[in-house]
């Protein structure tokens, strides 16, 4: 990324001894003038609107500790996290920005949406995984047209539909999985 021109932000963690070893090359290099390093924590969400509110759109995270953690349960932290009031604006970046690494190809939005409303669902926020979808596909809608591919194959998809489906279920209050047997006949 940083050789195709982008300006890429490691987040940092604040620590008593530095562990920036794996990104050292980076630091000082005239070649790298594009990559900034910013204090940080993942797992708090102030922190990651702090940083939002920065960097903006382009979020390309480098986690920098002793024990690499996947990316998808720092993002579940922080969307779990009660008092994060921007966690749409957080997920909606982190979609834009894995789009624009894909270079917004249709196959790819469609995963990246499934990737998102997932992390959305698994954070419990099942109200905002139906607000999300609806995000997507009205900017897929608006940017695309309402009968394009990209409009069609976002909205038929079946495993975003039964995720929305599941995600309404729970937010209105229904923790029992539907099975196929309730709705048997008597005959």
């Amino acid at each position: 990324m940083l050789k195709k021109g982008y300006l890429v932000y490691g987040l940092q963690r604040r620590a008593s001894t530095p562990n920036t070893y794996r990104i050292d090359h980076l630091y000082d290099n005239p070649k790298f003038p594009n990559f900034v390093t910013i204090y940080g924590d993942l797992s708090e969400s102030s922190s990651l609107l702090n940083i939002l509110s920065q960097v903006q759109k382009q979020i390309y995270f480098v986690i920098h500790c002793n024990h690499p953690r996947e990316l998808d349960e720092d993002v579940i932290d922080a969307l779990s996290d009660t008092e994060n009031t921007d966690a749409l604006a957080l997920v909606t970046a982190y979609y834009e920005a894995q789009n624009d690494e894909d270079g917004w190809k249709l196959s790819a939005q469609i995963k990246n949406s499934k990737v998102c409303a997932k992390l959305i669902y698994d954070a419990e926020r099942y109200e905002d995984v139906v607000v999300w979808l609806d995000m997507v596909a009205t900017k897929i809608s608006d940017e695309e047209g309402p009968d394009s591919e990209a409009y069609e194959a976002f909205a038929s998809d079946e495993e975003l539909e039964e995720l929305r489906i599941k995600a309404t279920d729970k937010s209105l209050g229904g923790d029992e999985e539907i099975k196929e047997d309730d709705y048997d006949d008597d005959e």
